[in-house]
């Protein structure tokens, strides 16, 4: 028996560059040209053009365009004049690699990996990226609900560890899977089924901030010191992220953070007293200055011994001196000028601890 004729699958079509690093920069200015109509690309500063690379693979639907973008770390700039050559979609990005701070009209947004963020490319915006690796959506506009087409929209992030980022960049990341097995039919569904989790994703998202006056005060200040104590290591924490995460106006923020001293200051502080407990516990031990200083947030080991010292009086490997020698008299006197409240329970509990097997010894 013959089988019944099938007509040939109709998949995605895909495209795909590598851009080398080259000498001369020529990968550097063929980015930029082709990159022209859309946005002004511009180095980093302390980059060279001879080293600059980019890699991508793309999928183009019928309304949709899908594609994994990795490139050295790069300054992106949207503004009316490439506004008024179109492209005027929607973005979903998923950030696998890198870091990007982006300054849209209304907000700045820090994003890192297992972000996911939205940008809508009819508004201007700025961008600065560390080296990356983003899988990125880009939608017609009339394919995005009405109801999620509001300002907020542009530079909206779902921040790594949210229950509706997981969500988005664990569906962006399979669909880049498997879209070169794909339809189109089957893959334009799965684009709207993305649409629909984006668009569930942003309306819990922006109800959540309309109705943050209502919110405990205490119960949001415990969830922004969890998420500082998360991502102590990521040197672009700052009010954006920690905004994004709570879903917060930046007046709420910085009112909820006026009592304990402003957003920077706790973030500060965090670190320093992250520090402080790997240096008393004797986890710094084997580690180098420099990794304890990059673990925290902090550019170097000359930032950490500075901020350190305004802070408690004595640089990171001073204090790391008097608990080897066990100077507890002058730790002490340390803790009493600074107001040194974890250090000073330290010292209370080896204090009892030196009793106890005093007494234990005696008897």
């Amino acid at each position: 028996m013959t089988p019944p004729h099938r007509p040939p699958r109709e998949t995605v079509p895909s495209f795909s560059a590598d851009l080398a690093p080259s000498a001369d920069g020529a990968s550097f200015a063929a980015f930029q040209l082709n990159s022209a109509a859309t946005c002004e690309i511009a180095l980093r500063d302390g980059d060279s053009a001879a080293d600059f690379w980019f890699k991508t693979t793309l999928f183009q639907l019928p309304r949709a365009m899908l594609f994994k973008a990795a490139a050295l770390g790069h300054r992106t700039r949207r503004g009316p004049e490439h506004i008024a050559h179109g492209n005027d979609q929607i973005a979903i990005y998923a950030f696998i690699k890198g870091q990007s701070v982006t300054v849209c009209p209304e907000r700045t947004i820090s994003a890192g990996p297992g972000d996911v963020v939205l940008y809508d490319f009819g508004q201007p915006h700025e961008s600065d990226q560390t080296e990356y690796e983003a899988i990125i959506l880009m939608v017609a506009r009339e394919r995005i609900p009405a109801e999620i087409m509001v300002p907020a929209l542009h530079g909206a992030l779902l921040p790594a560890g949210s229950g509706a980022a997981q969500l988005l960049h664990g569906m962006m990341c399979s669909l880049f899977a498997a879209a070169a097995t794909l339809t189109v039919a089957e893959a334009e569904a799965a684009v709207d089924a993305l649409i629909l989790a984006a668009r569930a994703s942003l309306n819990a998202a922006f109800a959540r901030a309309a109705s943050e006056p209502a919110r405990n005060v205490n119960d949001l200040m415990e969830r922004a010191l969890a998420f500082i104590e998360l991502n102590l290591a990521d040197p672009l924490l700052g009010p954006e992220r920690i905004q994004a995460y709570l879903a917060l106006s930046r007046s709420s923020l910085y009112r909820l953070f006026e009592p304990e001293g402003g957003v920077r200051a706790v973030i500060l502080r965090q670190r320093l007293n992250a520090c402080l407990r790997l240096l008393l516990t004797g986890q710094a031990a084997n580690r180098p200055w420099w990794k304890l200083a990059v673990d925290h947030g902090f550019s170097s080991e000359t930032q950490l011994a500075r901020a350190f010292s305004r802070c408690f009086g004595v640089t990171p490997r001073a204090f790391h001196d008097m608990i080897a020698r066990k100077d507890h008299a002058g730790l002490t006197a340390q803790a009493q000028r600074a107001g040194f409240v974890t250090l000073q329970a330290w010292l209370d509990h080896v204090a009892g601890q030196d009793e106890a097997g005093a007494s234990k010894t005696a008897g």
